[in-house]
């Protein structure tokens, strides 16, 4: 009886058991239940808060606004157009670099101070070489000159005595070879002195000079003065360098990929990185013939317009070769925001909401060619009328709608 009693608790507390475990599972599985339809809830929430707030925009305040220099304005016609990079020298033919030297050796003294930048006529008088060595050739050719006069009149005497047989033919030959001599010794000096910018036709015993004239070959600017006043030069010792920058232009390389859309007459602007952002504007006028089959590129010959760099021969330029002139629209860089690859603006109606501050809507659009600090737009989602685009600072309301912390809210 005993053990029958044991059993049947045994039983009871088994059934007790079980039941308050279902128990559990039945009020978890409403709990889970119930949770999950809060998750829901909340994502449609937050689906719903992201939503709105894609549709309302950015919120500023007026202090938020002047804080990040906010500035609005509107779109530019600009002639914007496509381009072929290149790079290369400003150069000068070799005809227009003129070393000035010494034509023989002496003290050099100046006509005035001459400096990098000075402008130079051809033929101007520089200076002076001086050196006694000039008298001696001088008085050379003066008594070259005497003796071929006196050889002329000998050789006109000895000519009349042959006819009348008064002297032999020898006689009359030696006297020619002699005037001969003294012609070529005359020819010979008077060479000289003309090289050494001394006149023979006027030259005489008493206007016999120990300087003679250091003279510009070509007009232009001096390049460098390599001697200084009072200095003694050797012969072909260069005293100084002039430039004729009148036929300066651009050697540019054109990649392979680029020559077919080269033609004569094309703009090109380009600028002098070692000598500042500056940039100045030229013409194809020339498209060689020979490509480089080492550096693969083609060379370009352009002309200069006036307004030029400071020359420096063979300086490196970084040139644009523009290949089409049309006027597009256009905004300044800093209006232009980026969200992976897509390029987007902003806008407001610049009517302030009732807390006084403005809303900014992102508006789509399609860029193109950068100039000057302005980049070609089309929209491609429309502007509703009346509203003003930010020119200024659209980065700001990029960042801050990304941040959440300038969100329009209600």
């Amino acid at each position: 009886m005993k053990y029958i009693y044991i059993i049947i608790f045994v039983l009871g507390l088994f059934i007790t058991l079980q039941s308050c475990e279902s128990t559990k599972k039945e009020n978890k599985t409403e709990e889970e239940s119930h949770e999950g339809h809060d998750h829901s809830v909340k994502k449609e929430e937050s689906a719903e808060e992201e939503t709105h707030e894609e549709q309302e925009g950015v919120e500023l305040s007026q202090a938020q606004i002047k804080t990040i220099g906010l500035e609005f304005g509107d779109f530019s016609k600009l002639k914007i157009n496509d381009y072929v990079s290149a790079t290369g020298v400003l150069s000068l033919p070799p005809k227009s670099v003129v070393s000035v030297s010494a034509k023989a050796a002496g003290f050099i003294s100046f006509t005035k101070n001459y400096i990098e930048g000075s402008y130079i006529e051809k033929g101007e008088l520089i200076g002076y070489l001086s050196s006694s060595e000039y008298i001696k050739i001088q008085k050379e050719y003066l008594k070259a000159k005497a003796s071929l006069s006196f050889s002329e009149k000998e050789l006109d005497r000895h000519k009349s005595l042959l006819e009348s047989g008064a002297v032999v033919l020898k006689d009359f030959q030696k006297m020619k070879a002699e005037n001969y001599i003294d012609r070529i010794e005359v020819e010979s000096l008077a060479n000289q002195l003309s090289f050494l910018g001394i006149k023979t036709s006027t030259l005489t015993i008493d206007n016999m000079t120990s300087k003679i004239p250091v003279r510009s070959p070509i007009s232009g600017s001096v390049a460098s003065v390599s001697a200084h006043r009072g200095v003694f030069v050797e012969p072909n010792k260069e005293i100084m360098e002039v430039i004729d920058e009148d036929h300066l232009h651009l050697e540019l390389d054109v990649f392979e990929k680029d020559i077919a859309l080269i033609k004569n007459g094309q703009n090109i602007s380009y600028n002098v990185p070692s000598l500042g952002d500056k940039r100045y504007n030229a013409k194809v006028f020339k498209i060689s013939k020979q490509f480089d089959k080492n550096k693969r590129t083609l060379n370009i010959h352009g002309h200069l317009e006036d307004i030029r760099p400071r020359f420096i021969n063979d300086i490196f330029v970084n040139a644009k070769i523009w290949l089409n002139n049309k006027t597009v629209m256009a905004l300044p860089e800093e209006a232009i925001v980026e969200q992976g690859l897509i390029s987007y603006i902003y806008v407001s109606s610049g009517v302030p909401d009732a807390d006084g501050g403005l809303v900014f809507d992102k508006i789509m659009v399609k860029t193109g060619s950068v100039e000057e600090g302005f980049i070609a737009v089309e929209l491609i989602d429309t502007i509703e009328k009346g509203y003003k685009i930010v020119v200024k600072s659209a980065y700001y309301l990029l960042a801050q709608s990304k941040s959440g912390s300038l969100k329009h809210e209600h």
